[in-house]
C-alpha cells in the first residue's frame, strides 16, 4: 500500500483535494505550532536575557518537532490511519511569558518577556531588517490567531502510543542555544 502524509489542516484546499482523490493511503497532520519555532527568540535571549513580542496573551499548544516525526513515522509505516486528520499539540497551551519562564528555568537564566504594542513591535522590527510586508504579515497573523490553537489534543499519544514531549523538556534540551556565546554551562540534550 502506498501511503502519503501531508501537513495541512485538511479543510479543503486545492491540495486538500487532490490528495484525497490521489487513490493513495492519506493522513492530514497538522501541527498548530513548533516548539522549534523559539529558536528564533535565541539571538536576542543570548545578548539580552529578554524576549520582545507583540500579542503576549496570545497561547498555543506547541508540539516538539521530535514528537511530529515520530507522528509521520508511525503512520507511514504502521498503517492504520488512513482517511484520518490530526491536529498535533503538545501537552499544554502557553503564551509568550511562560515559554519564556521554562527557558529561564532550563538555562538558569534570568529570561523575561516583555509585551509590545504594534508600534513598538513596527519599531523594533524595521531596526531588524525586516520587510515592511513581513512587518504587516505578522502582526496580522498574531492578531488573529484563533482561540482553537490553544486547545490540546491527544493525537500524539493516540498515533504513538506514548505522551507528547512538553515544552520543559524541549527548553532542557536546547537550552545551550539560549545561552551566551563562550558560556560554560552545558545541559545534557535529551529527547
Amino acid at each position: 500500500m502506498r501511503r502519503v502524509t501531508v501537513l495541512s489542516p485538511g479543510n479543503g484546499q486545492d491540495l486538500d483535494r487532490v490528495v484525497r482523490r490521489s487513490g493513495l493511503e492519506w493522513t492530514f497532520i497538522w501541527p498548530v505550532d513548533l516548539m522549534a519555532n523559539t529558536l528564533g527568540w535565541a539571538d536576542t535571549i543570548r545578548a539580552e536575557g529578554r524576549v520582545r513580542e507583540p500579542y503576549g496573551d496570545r497561547r498555543t499548544a506547541p508540539v516538539h518537532e521530535v514528537d511530529l516525526a515520530d507522528v509521520v513515522s508511525a503512520i507511514l509505516t504502521g498503517g492504520g490511519h488512513a482517511g484520518r486528520s490530526y491536529v498535533l499539540t503538545g501537552p499544554q497551551a502557553l503564551g509568550p511569558a511562560d515559554k519564556a519562564a521554562a527557558l529561564a528555568a532550563a538555562t538558569g537564566r534570568d529570561i523575561r518577556f516583555t509585551h509590545l504594542t504594534d508600534s513598538q513591535a513596527r519599531e523594533l522590527w524595521r531596526a531588524q531588517g525586516w520587510p515592511e510586508e513581513g512587518i504587516e504579515f505578522m502582526l496580522h497573523m498574531w492578531a488573529t490567531v484563533p482561540a482553537a490553537v490553544a486547545d490540546v489534543t491527544s493525537s500524539v499519544e493516540r498515533v504513538t502510543g506514548r505522551p507528547p514531549r512538553s515544552f520543559a523538556q524541549w527548553a532542557t534540551a536546547h537550552a545551550e542555544t539560549f545561552l551566551p556565546i563562550g558560556s560554560d554551562v552545558r545541559h545534557q540534550t535529551e529527547y
